[in-house]
């Protein structure tokens, strides 16, 4: 891979930006399969792009903030998304599948899908498989955080019961040790990122 020019340019300039100010010495030998000659047309083309530079007096590399803010406008989805998505193929045998997260407390949107029309739709946090299954894989103060916000603005006053008896989340809880809920038309596919975020996959039957 690293004989493309492409690729040489986008690993070394995560080593300028996770590594730096980082010297051509040292990138050397954090790149070992590409040439000192590839490094630094690497580095000139990220110069000429202004994601990187060259400090002045020992010829370090650094990004600059050009980078920092193409980097920091962009749109990423929460890292349980990505986590999840490369789990999927092993898992989809030509049925549809819909990826959804919550994008704020007490909303969960349908952000991937096979079916383009559903990508953008907000699923209400009771009363369906993906939104039961992402909120059991929550943290506690989150789940909890989901359902106060949910209750306070959407929540009918018969949901809003529920969730004042407590016997909601104590539901939620049981269903911890195995969110993956399975039905006839499908299943929730479940997954908590390290950093607190959770995705859930529907796969269809």
């Amino acid at each position: 891979m690293t004989d493309k020019p492409t690729i040489r340019a986008l690993s070394v300039f995560a080593s300028v930006a996770t590594r730096g100010p980082v010297t051509l010495a040292r990138l050397e030998s954090l790149h070992p399969d590409i040439s000192r000659a590839g490094i630094w047309r690497a580095l000139d083309n990220l110069r000429s792009a202004g994601w990187a530079r060259m400090r002045l007096g020992d010829g370090a590399w650094l990004a600059t903030h050009a980078a920092d803010d193409i980097l920091g406008n962009a749109t990423i989805p929460p890292r349980a998304v990505e986590e999840l998505a490369l789990r999927l193929p092993k898992h989809r045998k030509g049925g549809d599948i819909t990826i959804g997260t919550f994008t704020e407390f007490g909303r969960f949107e349908i952000i991937e899908a096979t079916d383009p029309d559903r990508i953008g739709e907000v699923l209400p946090l009771i009363g369906e498989p993906m939104t039961f299954s992402a909120l059991a894989s929550a943290e506690e103060a989150d789940m909890l955080r989901h359902l106060k916000r949910w209750m306070d603005t959407a929540a009918s006053a018969e949901e809003r019961a529920l969730i004042t008896s407590g016997g909601l989340a104590a539901g939620l809880r049981a269903a911890r040790e195995n969110p993956t809920l399975r039905m006839d038309t499908g299943f929730a596919l479940p997954h908590r990122a390290k950093d607190g975020s959770v995705a859930v996959a529907w796969i269809g039957a």
